[in-house]
């Protein structure tokens, strides 16, 4: 199985760049499925259900199409033809080139418990880290909030989308870390309380593990899938992985300095992007539960070549280093690591109740419900903006010296303007998927 798995990784990268140019018009639809399978050619091949459950979670709203769709988004804004390729005035060679969070919509935003105790809101997803361009991570985390927002007040996205320009540009000097003395806004201070409470009473051994009858803690897992692509499941980790997970899994507890490891399940079902990634659940011997995730490539970024022959040596160090060169806290996850799985590699996190990560939906649902106002959605993603900011400068310290050279208000305007020229083939393109499921099925038309 791992020769099968490995054979397949690398297998589609060469035609998702060819497919990148952008049809026009009637076209688009196609474009869209093409992109698509291209860019989970191999996936399909090894995970087919997995990736028609990624799809079917896609088409739920445009914001979770947003989350799925981050390589046809990097397409539109990188190809010249793109709709999203637009000009910039952050032309300073010191923010041409940096390392990227990569993907920073607000949902890969939550609160960690570093070593030091104080909780913290930052970053929580560097999948898609690499080297390119700062302004795709900010009009991405821009973008993100608009499509979140601009069923509900179209006026409310756009100002949104200005306030993460503006705490992007405040937060260029380095050193925004959001704790829960810091006047972090309603949204931020809900989640806060939420990873206090769920800290405290060890949610994740609530909600992942039992206590059987001779007082031992295993993790749950069903006895065979569910039916619906759509469930969150677990189950025991097919024989063919067993012990070499197992042995990778020994490799990164001796690295971490954790406690050995005494139970695994492969889970499923979890995220949207990332769902037909090898992904597993690990109980140790103390107690704690980490997850182990597969990494892979990140998505192409035109006319920038991803040194990982030079700066990593896979792609989960890639991922490791990322988090540890962007978040406020050196070790805000105190058993992050890393190991190898024949040609795979694997990121390890801790799985924690101190953990939790922002919602659109919670701020959607409190603009409907009126118990949050319009102000506490801007203060969000000014909030989200900072943070995103001080993590560039933390990675490229040039970048600080760069701040003074930029017109806040006119990189204001430049964000509001991608919104203008992109914010509808974003929303189009989910439509498009909801039509391609309902004409091709749920693999959209693929077959081995």
């Amino acid at each position: 199985m791992l020769q099968r798995i490995a054979a397949t990784i690398f297998t589609s990268c060469s035609l998702a760049v060819a497919l990148g140019c952008a049809a026009r018009g009637t076209e688009r639809e196609e474009w869209v499925r093409d992109a698509l399978v291209a860019d989970h050619l191999d996936l399909l091949r090894r995970e087919p259900a997995q990736v028609a459950s990624t799809w079917a979670a896609m088409q739920a709203d445009p914001f979770q199409f947003l989350r799925g769709a981050a390589s046809l988004w990097a397409r539109d804004a990188t190809l010249p033809s793109g709709a999203a390729n637009l000009s910039t005035i952050l032309e300073d060679p010191s923010l041409s080139r940096i390392l990227l969070v990569g993907d920073p919509h607000p949902e890969n935003f939550g609160t960690f418990l570093p070593a030091d105790g104080a909780l913290t809101f930052d970053l929580n997803d560097f999948d898609a880290a690499r080297i390119g361009p700062a302004h795709l991570d900010l009009r991405r985390l821009a973008l993100g909030f608009a499509v979140a927002l601009t069923d509900i007040d179209e006026e409310l996205a756009r100002d949104a989308a200005a306030a993460v320009a503006r705490g992007w540009h405040a937060g260029l000097d380095g050193s925004a870390r959001v704790t829960p003395g810091a006047a972090p806004g309603h949204f931020i201070a809900q989640l806060f309380d939420k990873a206090v409470k769920k800290g405290e009473e060890r949610d994740e051994l609530l909600t992942l593990t039992r206590l059987g009858s001779d007082g031992r803690r295993s993790l749950l897992r069903e006895d065979e899938p569910p039916v619906s692509l759509d469930a969150e499941y677990a189950l025991d980790v097919p024989i063919e992985l067993r012990e070499p997970l197992q042995e990778g899994l020994a490799a990164w507890s001796r690295a971490a300095g954790a406690a050995p490891v005494v139970d695994v399940v492969r889970v499923f079902g979890a995220g949207v992007g990332t769902r037909p990634n090898l992904r597993f659940y690990a109980l140790l011997e103390d107690g704690q539960i980490v997850e182990a995730k597969e990494a892979r490539d990140p998505f192409v970024v035109h006319g920038v070549v991803l040194p990982v022959p030079r700066y990593f040596t896979d792609n989960s160090r890639r991922i490791v280093e990322a988090e540890r060169r962007l978040q406020s806290v050196a070790n805000a996850d105190p058993l992050v690591g890393s190991f190898r799985v024949g040609a795979l590699s694997f990121v390890v996190h801790r799985e924690s109740g101190w953990q939790r990560t922002l919602r659109s939906r919670s701020f959607r649902e409190e603009l409907g419900a009126l118990t949050a106002e319009p102000r506490d959605v801007l203060e969000l993603a000014r909030r989200c903006g900072e943070v995103l900011g001080a993590a560039h400068a933390r990675a490229a310290p040039e970048v600080v010296t760069a701040q003074a050279g930029i017109e806040r208000e006119a990189l204001v305007a430049e964000t509001v303007e991608l919104l203008d020229a992109y914010l509808p083939t974003a929303m189009q393109d989910h439509a498009r998927l909801e039509a391609l499921l309902a004409k091709h099925g749920p693999m959209l038309g693929w077959s081995p």
